[in-house]
């Protein structure tokens, strides 16, 4: 039987499957880049709509916080309007 090769996102007591959108925008998470920085980067790869990106992953990223998926001190940077993110969880695969 062969595993699956999937990210997983752990949290006490909770993992998340996130989907491959997800997956991609949680790796631009490192710390360095700004959200603003992502958004550009996601809106170029894909040529979208630079808003509707954003407007995705400020939800995406907002969500996973309200459900403590992040840790707190990326909460407190988001909530404070800085914009730098840490992804949280671990991967696994």
């Amino acid at each position: 039987m062969k595993p699956r090769q999937r990210w997983v996102i752990l949290a006490p007591e909770r993992v998340l499957a996130p989907d491959d959108i997800a997956v991609e925008v949680l790796q631009l998470c490192d710390g360095v880049r700004s959200i603003e920085q992502m958004i550009d980067q996601l809106a170029e790869k894909y040529t979208a709509d630079r808003g509707a990106i954003g407007t995705d992953v400020i939800a995406m990223l907002q969500d996973l916080a309200d459900k403590d998926f992040l840790p707190k001190r990326a909460r407190r940077r988001h909530e404070s309007n800085v914009d730098r993110c840490r992804h949280g969880g671990q991967r696994s695969l």
